[in-house]
């Protein structure tokens, strides 16, 4: 399981590879806390044949995420067909300046 770590207040933005042609997927990401939604994220295919995406949310949005572990995946959508991402967790630690 990947671990990534922001301080809260900054843009969070993160590349992913899901390792397959995304040509015409749905993708969408969201960050939750003990199985509650925090907030939806803002999600961008960079490269679709290999199935590249950026993940990002603004400084305005993590200035409202708690200071605790979170957890995110990325959903890619095509018709029926849904496929999850591993569970990603983001350490949010709270900002000193």
């Amino acid at each position: 399981m990947v671990t990534l770590t922001l301080k809260r207040g900054a843009t969070f933005r993160t590349l992913m590879k899901l390792g397959f042609n995304v040509r015409d997927y749905t993708i969408a990401s969201t960050v939750s806390r003990r199985g509650r939604e925090i907030s939806d994220l803002t999600t961008r295919v960079v490269n679709e044949e290999f199935g590249w995406v950026e993940i990002e949310a603004d400084a305005a949005t993590t200035e409202t995420w708690p200071t605790s572990l979170l957890r995110m995946d990325i959903q890619s959508s095509l018709g029926a067909e849904v496929v999850q991402s591993e569970t990603i967790l983001i350490e949010v630690r709270r900002e000193i300046t």
